[in-house]
């Protein structure tokens, strides 16, 4: 491992986010919240799709580090599946149609089935996951006053994509040492071009959808919580703007620093627990 690679550790912990349905968990922040489970609802759906995108390359892969990390990557997102799942339910708790946005992130997947698509749309949404999780690390103001649970199974999944942050990209070099450089620099790209938006979109319909469900905010207060404070949208520009390098691997020279940062964090969140 490179230290801006990162070990990769698989952790079985759970954060009981389902038996605390709170919409104000961060912190009271309605409309922050409600943008935070709008892109968590997506989250199981999409695990389950990058472990189906990763897992069946193995038998293509001859590096031992890769073939582990896959497996490291597939543990480390199928236990993220199970919180989530739990997440999911809260949400249900509160009234969220989380049946409806489930349903239309199945319906985007199911269009992209193929598993070089599978790959290389996972690649861009790992990549997206990836920058929301150097915000959650490198601002941990953000979720300070957050509700312990939330606080707790975010800051463990910020930490894991990070850790797994480059898995993607490099099965996908890996597996298609007969495309050329270009040809795989303009697909992936162009995978990120089209997921991105969806992602955006549907995230900010569904938000909007849960505050008139419960009687929150107006679409402003949403607009704020995604530009302006904490600002996820604007935070990720330049994570995202990397992506675009011909050649980019998901390496960060910052990478072995944040993630020393991020577990001493999630220590100090477990052990208070």
């Amino acid at each position: 491992m490179t230290t801006a690679d990162p070990e990769i550790i698989p952790r079985d912990l759970r954060f009981g986010v389902g038996d605390h349905p709170d919409p104000r968990w961060l912190g009271g922040d309605q409309a922050g919240s409600a943008l935070v489970d709008a892109f968590a609802v997506m989250l199981p759906e999409g695990e389950r799709y990058f472990i189906r995108a990763l897992k069946p390359f193995l038998p293509q892969v001859t590096d031992p580090e890769l073939r582990q990390d896959i497996l490291d990557f597939c543990a480390q997102e199928a236990f993220h599946t199970r919180e989530h799942l739990g997440y999911n339910a809260a949400l249900r708790s509160l009234g969220y149609n989380v049946d409806r946005q489930e349903n239309s992130v199945r319906w985007f997947f199911a269009r992209f089935d193929s598993p070089l698509a599978r790959l290389y749309l996972t690649c861009a949404i790992e990549h997206v996951t990836y920058a929301l999780s150097r915000i959650v690390i490198e601002r941990p103001e953000i979720m300070d006053k957050a509700h312990p649970a939330y606080r707790r199974l975010w800051r463990w999944h910020a930490l894991e994509e990070v850790e797994h942050s480059s898995v993607g990209l490099r099965v996908l070099r890996a597996v298609t040492p007969g495309v050329p450089g270009w040809k795989r620099y303009i697909l992936r790209c162009a995978a990120l071009g089209l997921m991105l938006p969806g992602m955006v979109g549907l995230a900010m319909i569904s938000a909007r959808r849960n505050l008139r469900a419960t009687g929150g905010p107006s679409g402003w207060a949403l607009w704020r919580a995604a530009l302006f404070s904490p600002g996820w949208l604007r935070r990720m520009v330049p994570t995202m703007l990397a992506y675009l390098r011909p050649g980019y691997l998901g390496r960060n020279d910052c990478d072995a620093a944040l993630v020393a940062k991020a577990r001493h964090a999630l220590d100090a969140e477990m052990a208070a627990a």
